[in-house]
């Protein structure tokens, strides 16, 4: 156990680093007590609407990563979002990992996928260019499309196992690991595990207690370009 909390206490300390040789990704925020909370692959029918309830009523922002497929079938939950504020951004239009994509195909889901969750949200276009990739894999041809096509590129610095534990123990680990600057990955639609709001709703006011600073990806990013320093 203790050789486990080790890997896991190093495996965080290395973000700062990663985010200084590679700042055309996004690991972290710079600013404490910034924390990002950021959803994949929805929109979801439960998930969610359910996440937008638990967002609301504590007041809290986050940045949802969705997939072009689920658009049109959830608009409504699409406008709904948008309309609350949350920051909206393109995990693809599928779930498959990009560097299996030809950057051709890449390219034309990631447009389309833009283009459609345009449309349905009202929000511009250039404001739709943080992208997080599939599993979080990318090489350097995909970095340098996704930059050369105006895509920001966004990872994360927590994720943990939510669909395989309890809320109790996802809590938990979090908590272990929170820090300023760090953005925390949950996901929609999983077919096993308690429900993401489940977890959110649990979460949120153990972080407000430590008095984090909830931001979106995007303000995260202007925190970057400001050269606030993590704390």
């Amino acid at each position: 156990m203790t050789h486990l909390k080790d890997a896991r206490t190093s495996r965080l300390a290395v973000y700062p680093r990663m985010q200084k040789w590679f700042p055309e990704i996004l690991w972290m925020g710079q600013s404490h007590p910034q924390f990002a909370l950021t959803f994949d692959d929805g929109p979801h029918p439960i998930d969610t609407l359910q996440l937008l309830e638990v967002l609301d009523r504590h007041q809290v922002k986050a940045t949802f990563f969705w997939l072009g497929e689920h658009l049109e079938k959830n608009a409504a939950l699409v406008q709904q979002a948008a309309l609350a504020g949350h920051q909206l951004a393109l995990h693809g239009w599928t779930h498959l990992p990009y560097p299996l994509l030809s950057l051709k195909q890449l390219e034309q889901d990631l447009s389309q996928t833009r283009q459609l969750l345009s449309d349905i949200s009202g929000i511009a276009l250039e404001d739709l260019k943080d992208v997080r990739p599939p599993y979080g894999a990318v090489v350097p041809a995909t970095l340098r499309s996704l930059k050369h096509w105006g895509y920001r590129t966004v990872l994360v610095s927590s994720i943990p196992l939510h669909w395989i534990q309890s809320v109790q123990t996802t809590v938990k680990q979090v908590m272990q690991h929170a820090r300023g600057g760090m953005i925390l990955d949950l996901h929609e639609g999983q077919p096993t595990g308690p429900r993401v709001a489940r977890i959110t709703d649990a979460l949120l006011p153990e972080l407000k207690a430590r008095e984090f600073d909830f931001v979106t990806v995007d303000e995260m990013w202007q925190g970057q370009d400001s050269g606030l320093v993590v704390r």
